[in-house]
């Protein structure tokens, strides 16, 4: 059976307030080398006025929150500064996503907090040494991110802390052995990104959502344990682009996150400005943002765009009630696996793109 595009997304009425993070773009250099990484094998170029360009044009437009990006943002020799000049401009959340390696020396890591560093999301990969490590192509590794959760967790001041699991054949029967290392640290939010053939990134580290879902459904019923128990710091848990119905129980469809869902997240990205801020990625200015526009005319537009061009729906999903707000299945994911695990929950057709 094919992926159709069958819907176009323009008719939808936001259901949330939008998003005012996106993310900022800084160059693919980077200290490790993941085997699942996109842009591993990307060659790094010092793109500095164009970070300044995301973040002149992202103030125009309304953009009060940042995830810094790469590669490895906290490589850049003037790491310090951009940090700096992000608090100047008055932004609330300045948020680097990092392997971790440079916040294990407590010397950087409380001079990034004190130049505007509020936020740091972490990708952990497994809960012991030899995962991590073989995940990251680097001996030590784990033993870097470790001691940064405990600086971090050390702090009288402390940043904010989220989580990024990249989920792969190799540590996908790890994730309750994660969930339980990371909930020590107190983070604000844990995402769940199943692995996908992009760029660089090959077809070895794939495994099946059908089986990795019995996996994150367990270390969901930890985070959601954790949650009732301390109350005072409820996680935010989201599951990135597996549709909705592989989650047969219904009470887990609404940590489901696709790019529909993301956009009312507030720890997830604008999809207008980081469509725009592509051209970052090949070194080219960034255009004038429209600033005039309705937000949710531009962001629909953009969702359109993005979700048609790598995902779409079989003739099944037809018959799904979340069909209308659903991203479908990725095409890239389909080409390599089929796409006969996907059965359509049936039901009356919702269009609130929350999947409460």
């Amino acid at each position: 059976m094919k992926l159709f595009n069958i819907i176009n997304y323009k008719n939808l009425q936001p259901c949330g307030e939008l998003t005012k993070r996106s993310r900022l773009f800084t160059g693919y250099g980077c200290n490790i080398k993941c085997k699942f990484c996109f842009y591993k094998n990307e060659k790094h170029i010092d793109i500095k006025p164009l970070i300044y360009q995301q973040l002149e044009q992202g103030k125009k437009y309304g953009i009060l929150d940042w995830d810094i990006s790469g590669g490895e943002p906290t490589i850049l020799p003037y790491w310090f500064d951009l940090l700096k000049d992000m608090k100047s401009m008055g932004f609330r959340n300045i948020a680097c996503i990092s392997n971790g390696y440079k916040f294990a020396g407590t010397d950087f890591l409380y001079k990034s907090v004190e130049c505007g560093l509020n936020e740091i999301l972490l990708s952990i990969h497994g809960s012991y040494e030899s995962l991590h490590d073989s995940m990251t192509d680097v001996d030590g590794s784990f033993f870097k991110i470790q001691r940064a959760l405990d600086e971090i967790s050390k702090m009288f001041h402390r940043p904010k802390l989220r989580i990024n699991i990249v989920v792969t054949k190799l540590n996908y029967h790890d994730l309750p052995n994660i969930i339980k290392m990371v909930t020590k640290h107190d983070p604000i939010a844990v995402n769940f990104l199943p692995f996908r053939i992009e760029n660089s990134a090959t077809n070895e580290s794939a495994v099946k959502y059908s089986e990795i879902v019995k996996k994150i459904n367990k270390a969901i019923i930890l985070l959601e344990d954790y949650n009732y128990i301390t109350n005072h710091n409820q996680i935010k848990i989201a599951v990135r682009y597996i549709p909705p119905c592989l989650f047969r129980h219904l009470d887990f469809r609404k940590y489901v996150a696709g790019y529909l869902q993301r956009v009312f997240d507030e720890y997830e990205w604008d999809e207008y400005t980081i469509r725009k801020f592509e051209n970052a990625r090949f070194n080219k200015d960034i255009p004038d943002l429209d600033c005039e526009t309705d937000k949710w005319k531009l962001q629909i537009d953009a969702l359109n765009k993005s979700i048609r061009n790598v995902a779409g729906h079989t003739t099944k999903c037809l018959k799904c009630k979340y069909f209308k707000v659903c991203d479908g299945i990725w095409k890239s994911y389909a080409d390599l696996w089929g796409i006969d695990e996907f059965e359509p929950i049936e039901g009356e057709k919702t269009e609130c793109i929350l999947l409460n």
